[in-house]
């Protein structure tokens, strides 16, 4: 459950008279307690022979009426001269009237629009879900090209709650124009803008997961978005401690037709987008953002993503076995597991500043390091020549020398498994209308695989 703070409005205002009424209440009991058990007490304190001041005292603290009912049952013993108890009475009603003006404003007015503003307000604090799904639009508060995800699902009610943990409000002014009203609130709440990063963050880093995992190169092109988001969500919002920041939102009422019942009508809010997020601060408005996340910052989620993969997640992201098509019962899967578990040590990259192409194209330059696959291969290519001049390689048959040169790769990934480089690239980065993505190059691909491409066509025509 969430705590709204209502410091300033009339609902602040109704504690206030209802911690007064119970001061009244127990000052007056302390005044008839004091001049029933002790009629002493009405004399203390004289003022000029004629008043006593201690009673006259209580009475303009408060406690005339415990006075007066004292001085009704203890009328011979109460101490109280008759002078007394007129001004007694004229001062408790001059208190009882003050009361009355002052309770006047301190009671809201049912009918008024910022009446229903807090009524409303009061709702979300008790996570009403009625209420919540009214204010609340689930279907609204998504990211483009996520899949939907059912209003009334627990994450969903889990992330709103979580949310309006830490949310206060104060009205701050009101405006009746003939049938419609404009109530002005205040509204403290979550850092909206650091919780969308977060979010836009992770979800991104679940996309970048999807492209590193798939062997599909339709979705390494256009990875899906995670659906359910709002887990996601909330359990950001439970992990990490948000600060709280102040918006203004506005509430839109109109007067409804006066039914019999209520003659002065009935105010009912407006509840559209804008409403919506103002009440989550910005929250709706940033996730429709494209630009939340810069072109950095997506290139470097992917490109961590990568950095963090095993030999296995290499082999399941090139989808492809026997990468080198040895036909080696023997050496083909050794010489693959050499070659990713050689690119999952040496990947890593640098990031450079960007260049704005297009407002939907940048281009990010960043220098990318890895195997040394061109090194390798010669290498390779030179133990080749040296078997061929052997009397092994002529005495055997294709399989026999097929087999050998199988051998002979794996030898030269050992030997050159140390052996990295780097490649300057810049990656093209496209704004979809939802976020930046990379554009996946054969360019980038073969840099990420040590330039195997470009060695393979090297190897292949000495």
């Amino acid at each position: 459950m969430f705590h709204i703070k209502c410091e300033h409005t009339n609902y602040s205002k109704g504690q206030q008279m209802t911690r007064l009424t119970i001061y009244l209440i127990l000052i007056n009991i302390v005044s008839l307690l004091i001049f029933t058990l002790t009629p002493a007490a009405a004399r203390l304190f004289y003022i000029r022979k004629k008043l006593h001041l201690f009673p006259l005292l209580l009475t303009v603290a408060g406690g005339g009426i415990g006075i007066l009912i004292s001085a009704l049952f203890t009328r011979k013993t109460s101490g109280i001269r008759r002078k007394e108890r007129f001004l007694i009475s004229f001062l408790t009603l001059i208190e009882l009237l003050i009361l009355l003006i002052v309770g006047s404003f301190f009671i809201p007015d049912p009918h008024s629009p910022r009446y229903r503003v807090q009524q409303q307000l009061k709702k979300l604090q008790a996570l009403d879900n009625d209420t919540l799904e009214a204010f609340i639009q689930f279907e609204n508060m998504t990211v483009t090209g996520t899949a939907s995800v059912p209003v009334s699902s627990g994450s969903a009610m889990k992330a709103a709650s979580a949310f309006f943990h830490d949310f206060h409000w104060k009205i701050r002014s009101q405006r009746i124009m003939e049938d419609t009203a404009v109530v002005q609130v205040q509204i403290r709440g979550i850092d909206a803008h650091a919780l969308a990063m977060d979010l836009a963050r992770e979800i991104t880093s679940d996309a970048a997961s999807a492209f590193a995992s798939s062997v599909d190169e339709s979705t390494k092109e256009h990875p899906q978005l995670p659906g359910d988001y709002y887990a996601i969500m909330n359990d950001l919002l439970k992990e990490n401690k948000y600060g709280t920041v102040s918006s203004e939102v506005t509430f839109h009422l109109t007067l409804t037709e006066t039914p019999a019942e209520d003659p002065l009508g009935h105010w009912e809010i407006t509840v559209d987008d804008e409403l919506l997020d103002g009440l989550m601060g910005g929250f709706i408005s940033l996730l429709g953002t494209p630009d939340l996340l810069s072109p950095q910052d997506v290139l470097t989620i992917y490109l961590d993503e990568l950095k963090e993969m095993t030999s296995g997640d290499w082999k399941t992201y090139l989808g492809t076995s026997d990468i080198f098509s040895l036909y080696s019962a023997e050496y083909s899967s050794v010489a693959d597991d050499l070659y990713f578990n050689a690119l999952a040590d040496h990947f890593s990259y640098e990031i450079h500043s960007d260049q704005t192409d297009t407002a939907d194209l940048r281009t990010v330059p960043v220098t990318i390091t890895s195997l040394d696959m061109n090194a390798i291969l010669a290498d390779y290519h030179s133990r080749l020549i040296a078997y061929a001049g052997t009397i092994e390689a002529s005495a055997a048959d294709n399989a026999g020398r097929s087999e050998e040169a199988a051998k002979l790769l794996t030898e030269a990934i050992v030997d050159g498994s140390d052996k990295t480089t780097s490649f300057d690239l810049r990656i093209a980065m496209e704004n979809n209308g939802i976020a930046w993505r990379p554009i996946i190059t054969e360019e980038f691909t073969d840099a990420l695989l040590g330039g195997l491409k470009t060695a393979m066509e090297a190897f292949t025509s000495s």
